[in-house]
């Protein structure tokens, strides 16, 4: 029998850019073909994926006042599926976003083209307001961003407020043992810990379309979700620069990037939490002389740290938020 046409329907334009569908891909292939590889729900097996890593780096440009996200995507050596997306969210509370008009020089790329951030969310908000069961996607609820990818990848939105960054070639995907850098995030919000997934390549293929069962299409999107690894990196926050919002969010973000072992010496992760309360105490009574100080001692404190102190991540977040708070607490 002579092989089926076989679909790659997540290259589509419409996923490369939004990846919107949560149906399961689904490719057509002859009897004959990978039939040996038959799996429980089409041809081809469930790669394993148990691991995977990003990591991050962030500067702020002075002179444009953005912020930098330089990542690195890394698949382990143990996987045997290969990462074609991964995606970082970028959802605000409306009601502490401050980075809504933020959207000067942010633009995404997708394939050569190159679309200006505030036309695409546009598009998306209009798009997401006419389907009968819309997400909480709107412009209030999304940090305005744009992106710079390796050869052979796109970035883009989704509808459900992540960045996305897609392999726009199945050749140019990162396979197990290997590493790739060149993604960047570019935004006006300062850092915060964002969750993130990374995707490997897989496929629902079959030998007979019209032999496909709706059990067998449940099965195939519950793979697709179930092999999604779940980590976090950090990504841009929407908080207006030195609001209540952002001292509560760096509290916060400190403590769990404590416990992801961003801050690896317990002296300093109790120093910076100790001189972070000390700080927002003095602001909570108006002191604001006596908080720019303690959070000039807390900036000392985490610009003296080593490598084997913090991780780039943790110092990251701790150093970018403190100088933001001390430019903006007057």
């Amino acid at each position: 029998m002579a092989p089926g046409k076989l679909l790659f329907p997540t290259k589509s334009e419409e996923n490369r850019s939004s990846d919107m569908s949560h149906i399961p891909k689904i490719a057509l292939l002859g009897a004959v073909v990978l039939a040996a590889n038959a799996y429980a729900v089409g041809l081809i097996p469930t790669p394993v994926f148990k691991s995977a890593k990003i990591s991050a780096e962030v500067t702020l440009d002075p002179g444009t006042g953005r912020y930098m996200y330089a990542y690195m995507v890394s698949n382990a050596a143990g996987n045997t599926g290969e990462i074609y997306q991964f995606k970082i969210d970028v959802s605000a509370d409306q009601a502490t976003n401050g980075m809504v008009s933020k959207t000067s020089g942010l633009t995404l790329p997708l394939g050569s083209n190159r679309i200006a951030f505030s036309y695409m969310l546009s598009r998306f908000v209009k798009l997401n307001a006419a389907v009968s069961t819309p997400t909480r996607l709107r412009t209030e609820t999304i940090v305005p961003f744009g992106q710079a990818v390796p050869p052979g990848w796109n970035g883009g939105l989704g509808m459900d407020s992540f960045a996305y960054f897609s392999s726009g070639d199945e050749t140019r995907t990162i396979s197990p043992g290997s590493s790739l850098g060149g993604f960047q995030l570019t935004s006006f919000g300062v850092p915060t810990i964002r969750n993130t997934q990374i995707v490997p390549l897989w496929m629902h293929v079959v030998k007979d379309h019209d032999a496909v069962t709706e059990a067998d299409m449940k099965a195939a999107g519950q793979i697709e979700r179930d092999i999604i690894f779940h980590t976090v990196t950090l990504g841009a926050s929407g908080v207006s620069y030195g609001s209540f919002a952002h001292w509560d969010q760096l509290q916060d973000d400190l403590a769990r990037a404590i416990e992801l072992g961003w801050i690896i010496d317990t002296g300093l992760a109790k120093n910076l939490r100790d001189q972070l309360a000390s700080a927002r105490r003095a602001l909570d009574a108006r002191d604001f002389s006596a908080a720019r100080t303690l959070l000039q001692t807390l900036l000392a404190t985490i610009n003296r740290s080593t490598p084997g102190q913090t991780t780039s991540e943790g110092s990251a977040l701790v150093s970018l938020n403190v100088q933001s708070l001390l430019d903006n607490t007057k």
